[in-house]
């Protein structure tokens, strides 16, 4: 309840009163989490299928369209023209998981190698003008290493090893490009999306401990590439967000976190999913997007507040750590 609260704390009342780092551009790279509309221009407009999908793996925009649009910077695929690099199906190297297990059949070879680095590559091979000190890159990707390691039966250590260290690369070519500052967000714990849920006990403790041994490993990996390339390096625990969400989804405004909200039918769909975490087995609905991408914003590089701004927001942190004791958490090793 304490995390949920100062989660809350900060949304409400972090952005309207601080005023952010002056951004005037904004770059992503990533995976379907992040795909504004890539993978629906490289398919010909037929993945995801929209409706019931907006074009994107949700119903509406997702978490960077939401921060750009609190930054007031604009934001388009790059299939398009725009700045966000992210393709749905990609892992953090060059390969698409969806386009390597021929899900949904028919996908264009032009999606084979659309991964991170690919991404990446593309951006650092012809950048665009931009100005690093009012750019701000995000980058968030994962997920589909670890789909694609339990799809074909690969090494879960590897996958985990080889993850990071594209991610590190990533941010590392970013960074000699110019990229100042940047926003990473960790991977959420698999084993609580409704895809993970439904798995046996066995394979949801395997999702819950590659999930957050990848988190610490990639965690340690940004220090050290914080270090290195002296960068302006942030990280988003939408691991800790997630599980926030899953212990008291009414603080958030969510009623159903454990169930997608295609199954519930067209109707609920075009009532635009009221209540639920999530739009399909593993991807959010744009409800939870934009919680997210309200957080993301609130988590910028702030401007110091007036003295009032600090008494609320220090009033509030108070009564919100005051109500909870301090918990520990085992963490589990992946073996």
């Amino acid at each position: 309840m304490t995390r949920a609260l100062l989660l809350i704390v900060a949304f409400c009342c972090g952005s309207p009163t601080l005023a952010y780092a002056g951004y005037t551009s904004l770059f992503a790279f990533g995976d379907s989490l992040m795909d504004s509309g890539n993978a629906f221009a490289i398919s010909g407009g037929t993945w995801p299928p929209s409706p019931p999908y907006a074009q994107r793996f949700s119903n509406g925009p997702v978490a960077v369209e939401y921060l750009a649009g609190h930054l007031g910077i604009p934001l388009a695929p790059s299939e398009l023209g725009g700045t966000n690099y992210a393709v749905g199906g990609a892992t953090t190297g060059t390969r698409n998981y969806s386009f390597e297990i021929g899900d949904p059949p028919g996908l264009p070879a032009t999606l084979e190698n659309t991964g991170l680095l690919t991404q990446v590559g593309s951006f650092t091979a012809a950048p665009p003008s931009f100005d690093p000190a009012t750019s701000l890159f995000m980058v968030w990707a994962g997920s589909n290493d670890f789909f694609l390691a339990f799809a074909e039966g690969e090494n879960l250590a590897t996958t985990l090893e080889n993850a990071v260290t594209n991610i590190a690369t990533a941010v590392g070519l970013l960074a000699a490009a110019g990229g100042d500052d940047l926003l990473v967000l960790n991977m959420p714990n698999l084993a609580l999306t409704p895809f993970g849920l439904a798995q046996s006990p066995e394979v949801q403790a395997a999702m819950a401990a590659v999930s957050i041994a990848f988190n610490a490993a990639l965690a340690e990996a940004l220090d050290a590439v914080r270090d290195d390339a002296l960068i302006d390096l942030m990280m988003f625990d939408v691991a800790g967000l997630v599980e926030s969400l899953a212990a008291d989804p009414a603080a958030f405004g969510f009623t159903n976190v454990t169930e997608p909200c295609i199954a519930a039918g067209p109707a609920v769909v075009a009532a635009g999913c009221p209540g639920f975490l999530f739009f399909d087995e593993v991807h959010p609905t744009t409800a939870a997007h934009s919680l997210l991408g309200g957080l993301l914003f609130a988590q910028l590089p702030q401007q110091v507040p007036e003295p009032a701004a600090w008494s609320l927001l220090v009033l509030a942190l108070a009564a919100a750590w005051a109500t909870t004791g301090r918990r520990r958490r085992s963490t589990p090793r992946l073996a």
